[in-house]
């Protein structure tokens, strides 16, 4: 499992950007993350209001027990997160709880493969993931929200691996990000695709040769946000297509993550962080 795999979150700040019309993901608001926790030095799900006001968090450190990746159901009462026990061999499963943090309930099938970073369908019908099956493969997958009828819709070579997924505001159509990466592990490239399960995915950034991460969709899917660069250090906006490429910011000296919409789409929200952003042994 290469170092984006795993998602640690730091400061939350909001800049401008052009309206559009729609609620999704989340009704209120509200921000979900994954944070550090200083006491147990574990990630934990934390909520916070689109002011940065009412810090919440959300999950209970327990041992070597992580609670990663929160993403919003659309009507703003459900998340759904990744958990992963760091002191056992069990796979990680994804969880969903209510948004006060009450009621967690496994939204897996409980002898799935490691599942990360799970984002929910408009109709709350569908989860789609990164799967990390034993027998070494990777890949996307698509399954109901109970984790039945679970379908694999993009698949990695071996020097590759996928992240990031995330289901368009309407549609099947979903949004990830595939690193390709070189005999010595450095990133060859980094690329956006779109699959509209069934079919074959859409490399929309495949003809230039700047790397890109962390995508999200805007509430009207018609505009992309990503992070752009080797330094991870610049947020970009662009069409459906991967056309109309814009820079909306840029930050010396820091890594850049996880830009979104606010729910009707004026604000985006990303992270900023300074050292190592992933894994929380590590100095960050």
């Amino acid at each position: 499992m290469h170092r984006y795999a795993w998602l640690a979150v730091a400061v939350l700040v909001l800049a401008a950007a052009s309206p559009a019309a729609a609620t999704f993901p989340g009704s209120n608001g509200a921000l979900v993350f994954a944070g550090l926790d200083s006491m147990s030095h574990t990630t934990q799900v934390y909520r916070v209001g689109p002011n940065g006001t009412n810090l919440t968090r959300l999950t209970t450190p327990s041992g070597q027990l992580f609670n990663e990746c929160p993403s919003w159901a659309a009507d703003g009462r459900l998340i759904y997160f990744d958990r992963l026990d760091r002191s056992t061999s069990v796979p990680a499963h994804i969880y969903r709880m209510n948004a006060s943090g009450s009621s967690r309930a496994l939204a897996d099938d409980e002898s799935a493969p490691t599942h990360l970073c799970p984002t929910v369908n408009l109709s709350g019908t569908r989860i789609t993931a990164i799967e990390y099956p034993e027998d070494g493969g990777e890949g996307i997958i698509s399954m109901n929200s109970d984790g039945s009828d679970r379908q694999t819709v993009a698949t990695a070579a071996a020097n590759q691996d996928n992240y990031g997924p995330e289901f368009a505001p309407s549609g099947s159509r979903i949004l990830f990000n595939r690193v390709t990466w070189d005999q010595n592990n450095n990133i060859q490239r980094s690329d956006l695709l779109i699959v509209d399960p069934p079919g074959a995915p859409v490399n929309i950034t495949q003809n230039g040769s700047d790397l890109y991460f962390d995508p999200s969709w805007s509430p009207d899917a018609s505009t992309i946000l990503a992070v752009r660069g080797a330094a991870g250090n610049e947020i970009v906006r662009m069409s459906a297509t991967g056309s109309n490429i814009r820079t909306l910011t840029e930050v010396t000296g820091a890594t850049l993550g996880s830009p979104t919409f606010s729910p009707e789409g004026s604000k985006i929200a990303f992270t900023s962080c300074v050292g190592d952003c992933g894994d929380p042994d590590l100095h960050g």
